[in-house]
């Protein structure tokens, strides 16, 4: 039996909300061992709050798309302790003092000191990205979900360039927070979608799509999800360019409508990865005040899983509920093994793969 559509929404922002809260649960892996100074390209439809001395912006909507690259502290997880040459090519490194006490007690290296945030113009942005691109072999796009702000979502887009161990650029919606601003997001990704159409069209002429992965979480997969199937039909009757990739996390997209389109989303996202979850609940909430969503899909998964479009990757056993699971994301961006100790992929049809625990 269906609950309120206003209670359930309501439900759903309050887990939205507790996310940070909510994180992954430690693993052996996730032991963290310093703080990594890390850069973030973004693209945002905020307003820039000009009484900071830092690149902030406020919870409300600008005139116009603003652009730049913010420097955030971000945990070091032991397992990619190993890879910070690697991410020193794109402009990460990792910050000096006791670990234990957190960002603020920690300073910059003398060589990194001129490594500051900036706001860009949307040309030095595309340069930037670029440049960063060629250094390290590819470049993240990342939509965030509803119910976020500026802060939270640069942490969350920290997190997937330390384990990504590639460059982020995060469109940044605005998105408001509150127990009761369900479906004022549903609103703001309506108003928003022909903003990220035109800034991924711009993005396309400098970097080469190719050289581009795909990765939204809960409401931002909407973005991903229309600007595919448009993409399709302008690029209908001519070569196909592809993504590199394109990963849907904890989407809170109608599953049935992704289903009846999956393979014009294949045409032109390159290799498609679903993350779904049977524990996630905030999107079982969602999906019991309409109709399932993909991140947690329940009787369309038969569906899903039987289409050979896409990689269906069930990630319960991370435990995350509807959080991003940054460490399994990262795993599946090398050769799409295991190489974590303590889980494995288990094969349950033709794409469609169980996350589990090792005996």
């Amino acid at each position: 039996m269906k609950i309120s559509l206003a209670l359930s929404l309501i439900i759903f922002a309050f887990i939205q909300l507790q996310l940070p809260l909510c994180s992954l649960a430690a693993e052996p892996f996730e032991k963290r061992v310093g703080w990594v100074r890390t850069p973030i390209l973004y693209c945002t439809e905020r307003m820039l709050n000009l009484d900071s001395s830092e690149t902030a912006y406020q919870n409300a909507v600008g005139e116009k798309l603003s652009f730049g690259c913010k420097y955030l502290p971000v945990p070091l997880p032991a397992a990619r302790a190993s890879d910070l040459d690697a991410l020193k090519v794109s402009g990460h490194y990792k910050m000096l003092g006791n670990m234990e006490s957190g960002p603020a007690s920690l300073f910059i290296p003398p060589e990194f000191e001129s490594f500051k945030s900036r706001t860009l113009t949307e040309t030095e942005l595309f340069n930037e990205a670029l440049r960063l691109e060629s250094l390290s072999g590819g470049l993240v796009v990342f939509v965030h979900g509803c119910c976020a702000d500026f802060e939270s979502s640069m942490q969350k887009a920290g997190n997937l360039a330390i384990w990504t161990k590639q460059p982020v650029l995060m469109y940044d919606w605005y998105s408001p927070k509150g127990l009761d601003k369900y479906l004022a997001n549903e609103q703001r990704y309506e108003q928003a979608k022909d903003g990220f159409f035109a800034f991924m069209d711009g993005l396309e002429k400098v970097v080469p799509a190719e050289n581009i992965t795909l990765v939204a979480h809960s409401m931002g997969n909407r973005f991903l999800d229309s600007y595919l199937v448009r993409r399709s039909e302008i690029q209908q009757g001519q070569d196909v360019k592809a993504f590199h990739a394109t990963n849907f996390v904890a989407a809170d997209v109608d599953a049935q409508a992704f289903a009846n389109h999956e393979k014009v989303i294949a045409r032109v996202g390159g290799p498609v990865k679903i993350f779904v979850s049977d524990k996630d609940e905030a999107l079982m909430i969602s999906g019991s005040a309409r109709y399932a969503r993909l991140g947690n899909p329940g009787a369309v998964l038969k569906k899903l899983s039987s289409c050979e479009c896409a990689d269906l990757l069930d990630v319960r056993a991370a435990g995350t509920g509807h959080d991003m699971p940054f460490w399994f994301i990262g795993e599946m961006f090398t050769d799409g093994g295991l190489h974590l100790p303590g889980f494995k992929l288990v094969k349950k049809g033709p794409r469609y793969f169980c996350l589990a625990r090792s005996k």
